[in-house]
């Protein structure tokens, strides 16, 4: 069992946590809403009581009496209510910064300097336009259907009694469990098995974000469409993993990766009772490497036109169109590393409605233009001197003048040459991170359990409604697999 004690701490504050270990495990119950996360991958749940400044978290524990302090450089980051708000956003729209903070709220104003957000966490914000890369009025990728991984019972571990011998290296132990959960991470083990989703609806186009980590080119496969229903009986297949995965997600698709490459299979179930499999060929792809360290790796479904693509690091890698419309119904996924003799780490887990919007950030950004994209997809208009006010876009353009509903519009990217670079992050700041898409930097001035100050750099003093957020990190670098394994 991986200690919940931090074990590198300075020892005033060890001396504190194993004098609270006496009142029993406690320590790690789950009903506590708030976890801690330290930089060494210790974690303590309890209440986050605030922060007296940028150097110092008060914690609660329903053991201590008093408040524990602790020093957040020692911080990885702080988890509220299980990953999940107490206060959800209601925004439709969002404003995009230089640094990549993404601001939700609804846009109610553009004038040639600034832009007016309204905000439920944060009352009514004006931000620079030279701040600003891109907004839209209405939100790009929809409703979150999921984002974790922040509890462990939410996804199911499937262990496999297989009939083929595990062949072990000299001095290697068999794991306990295929996956691990640790700090908001599941981990892949030595051993094979399955990790699965259940109680997931999704719409007609959906998105599946997620990294993935590992100390070398990881063979992992994203388990996609299942509808769990196994058949009853069925002529085995001459693969155990094709039996496996069918006899536990039914028909299903699955999007392998290994090495540099991706591939699609389908699995079903044919009329005569022989299982099938099917390598579904690409219709378009391009060479993009999946980085063996760490990818993000994005998959979009869209069942109308069924299509699956799949996208890393935000460019494009591969398309595939899927035959059997059937298969896309499905709601299941699932993550398997079979066969995979390599560790490796999934976090960051996002599940949203997709707009459909297949054109890359990059293609609609211009050095000296703004660019316009309506909802349609296909219709966009460029220009200089861009205003909004009572619901309605103006654009000088080259050849007219555009007056454009705000309702039509999907995205606006702002002139490149415009925008001034804010200041890198530095060590002292800290990301407040909002329950889907959303996220905020700057340095922590201050906290209660009610209110989070942050000095930002493109809008100063910000005081934020803590209840909005699902996360505040301390630091953005990722978990390293050798810190969980010195864990295990």
């Amino acid at each position: 069992m991986k200690p919940c004690l931090p074990t590198r701490l300075p020892k005033r504050l060890c001396l504190i946590l194993y004098a609270l270990a006496g009142f029993g495990s406690s320590l790690c119950f789950a009903e506590n809403p708030d976890q801690l996360t330290f930089s060494n991958g210790d974690h303590l749940h309890g209440v986050f009581e605030g922060a007296l400044n940028s150097k110092v978290i008060s914690w609660q524990h329903e053991d201590a009496l008093a408040p524990i302090e602790f020093e957040s450089k020692q911080m990885h980051r702080i988890l509220f209510n299980h990953g999940h708000p107490t206060l959800p956003l209601d925004h439709q729209g969002w404003v995009q910064l230089n640094n990549q903070d993404i601001l939700p709220g609804d846009i109610k104003a553009i004038t040639k300097t600034h832009v007016t957000l309204s905000t439920q966490y944060a009352g009514t914000l004006t931000i620079p336009i030279e701040s600003i890369s891109s907004l839209s009025p209405h939100a790009g990728s929809g409703k979150t259907l999921y984002k974790g991984p922040f509890l462990e019972n939410d996804w199911q571990v499937i262990e496999l009694n297989d009939s083929e011998q595990q062949q072990l290296n000299e001095g290697e132990e068999l794991a306990d469990h295929p996956w691990e959960f640790f700090s908001s991470a599941w981990f892949s083990t030595n051993k094979k098995g399955f990790l699965k989703k259940n109680n997931l609806t999704l719409p007609d186009k959906y998105r599946i974000t997620f990294e993935l980590y590992a100390k070398s080119y990881p063979t992992i496969s994203l388990i996609l469409c299942a509808d769990f229903n196994p058949p009853e009986t069925a002529q085995r297949h001459r693969s155990e993993q094709v039996n496996h995965i069918l006899s536990h997600f039914g028909s299903c698709l699955l999007l392998r990766t290994s090495g540099n490459s991706l591939a699609l299979y389908q699995y079903w179930l044919r009329e005569d009772g022989t299982i099938a499999q099917q390598r579904i060929p690409h219709i378009a792809k391009q060479n993009q490497s999946i980085k063996a360290l760490g990818s993000q790796i994005e998959v979009r479904v869209d069942r109308q036109k069924s299509t699956l693509e799949v996208h890393i690091d935000g460019q494009f890698l591969s398309l595939w169109q899927i035959s059997d419309k059937e298969i896309l119904k499905h709601h299941g996924i699932g993550f398997s590393t079979y066969n995979n003799r390599h560790l490796c780490r999934i976090s960051d887990i996002l599940i949203q409605h997709w707009s459909g919007l297949r054109d890359s950030a990059a293609s609609l950004s211009h050095d000296e233009l703004d660019v316009v994209l309506l909802h349609n997809n296909t219709d966009r208009f460029s220009g200089t001197e861009t205003t909004m006010s009572d619901q309605t876009l103006h654009l000088k353009g080259s050849y007219a003048d555009y007056t454009i509903p705000i309702q039509d519009i999907k995205t606006l990217h702002f002139a490149q040459n415009n925008q001034v670079p804010l200041k890198e992050l530095s060590s002292a700041e800290v990301s407040a991170t909002f329950y889907g898409e959303g996220k905020i930097t700057g340095t922590l001035l201050s906290a209660t359990k009610e209110h989070i100050h942050l000095n930002t750099a493109a809008l100063g003093r910000l005081e934020i409604q803590s209840g909005y957020l699902s996360e505040i990190r301390f630091d953005d670098s990722l978990l390293t697999l050798d810190a969980w394994t010195t864990q295990r």
